[in-house]
């Protein structure tokens, strides 16, 4: 895994300080498209944001002819998403999101098909907790969500 590591700084055997990206241009044309398809559906724009993305990954533009609905192009920007954010923290807040955690938040087995990770979505999942000191301070106004 070397996504967001500088190539030269490990070359040249540079100490790498480099500051922690918190958003990136493809996140954010991925998350335009995103709510411009939920919006209104397949458009233009939708389409130009997705093919900024590929191009500068050497991919191919988006088959408009295969992507014209708004539910087809959906699960294509949650694709591009995956691929595209991979590793960086957003798939949790995105599978959430879109309300399919308990679909993909499956036991992953290790090539013996001995469990590897056990996982359980717990409804309590979809709202995170409240911290305490924020009800402390509410007086009585916050109560903590279910199950936390």
């Amino acid at each position: 895994f070397r996504k967001l590591v500088d190539p030269k700084a490990i070359r040249d055997r540079i100490a790498n300080h480099a500051n922690f990206i918190i958003i990136r241009y493809a996140e954010v044309l991925l998350t335009f498209a995103e709510a411009q398809n939920e919006l209104s559906g397949p458009s233009a724009e939708v389409y130009a944001a997705l093919d900024q993305i590929r191009q500068r990954a050497g991919m191919p533009k988006v088959d408009q002819a295969k992507y014209a609905s708004k539910e087809s192009l959906r699960q294509l920007i949650r694709n591009e998403r995956l691929v595209e954010l991979a590793l960086e923290g957003h798939r949790y807040v995105d599978i959430r999101r879109w309300g399919i955690a308990p679909q993909v938040m499956n036991t992953i087995y290790d090539l013996n098909n001995s469990v590897a990770q056990a996982r359980v979505w717990e409804d309590k999942l979809w709202l995170m907790p409240i911290p305490q000191k924020e009800i402390d301070n509410a007086h009585g106004v916050l109560v903590q969500n279910d199950g936390y």
